[in-house]
């Protein structure tokens, strides 16, 4: 803010007002945003409010600086180039159905590689994910590419195997277990009953002496 002094009284006292600007708009009460100015031996230039995700061009010391407001880049160790962009469109109507990317990759250790990313099949290369994010209409096209990188992966895979194994486990392998043991433990206990049954049984007692047959023949 600027303040010129168009007429001067000697004798009227200064007042300062503050007045309450009209509140933003939803969208951009939600975007951050930070003040900027540069400072060095060539002076300060004129402060300017950058957004975040945008470029501003500041003049300063006779030429211009390029400053942006943006998450932290990260080089990755290849080169990718896009090659071919294809976008199909809904029926009738400019919204794009799907779209998808055949991209170069030259890798100074794996040489040049071809690849396709599309929606719902994302590019799994050297430890980065290449998901197909969005595309900008224009000569030339542009693809939007959103890159992740999970060292950690395998010991998620291996925690997964770890968790399923142990969901099988308990619903099915320790229960069958469980029933054969039981069922063991019963033959077990029924074949000592009958060993006991048998055992303790007194042998026969032998009676007396029937009447002795009597003889064939005729008196």
């Amino acid at each position: 803010m600027t303040v010129n002094v168009e007429r001067l009284l000697p004798h009227a006292s200064s007042e300062h007002g503050v007045e309450a600007a009209p509140a933003p708009e939803k969208d951009e009460r939600r975007q951050p945003a930070v003040r900027v100015h540069l400072e060095g031996p060539a002076g300060q230039s004129a402060p300017v409010w950058l957004p975040f995700g945008e470029t501003r061009t500041i003049a300063y010391g006779g030429g211009e600086a390029i400053v942006a407001y943006r998450a932290p880049e990260v080089a990755v160790p290849f080169h990718v180039t896009l090659s071919k962009f294809k976008s199909d469109k809904y029926p009738g109507s400019a919204m794009a159905a799907s779209y998808e990317s055949f991209v170069r990759i030259d890798d100074p250790d794996r040489g040049v590689s071809e690849h396709h990313i599309s929606m719902n099949h994302p590019l799994h290369y050297r430890g980065y994910i290449f998901f197909q994010a969005s595309f900008v209409e224009g000569e030339p096209m542009m693809s939007v590419f959103s890159v992740a990188r999970s060292p950690g992966l395998p010991l998620v895979y291996f925690g997964v195997v770890l968790l399923s194994s142990g969901v099988i486990w308990m619903f099915y392998v320790k229960p069958w277990l469980a029933r054969r043991q039981a069922a063991r433990a019963l033959a077990a206990h029924r074949e000592r009953e009958r060993a006991h049954v048998s055992s303790s049984s007194p042998d026969p007692v032998p009676g007396p002496p029937g009447p002795a047959p009597a003889p064939s023949g005729s008196l």
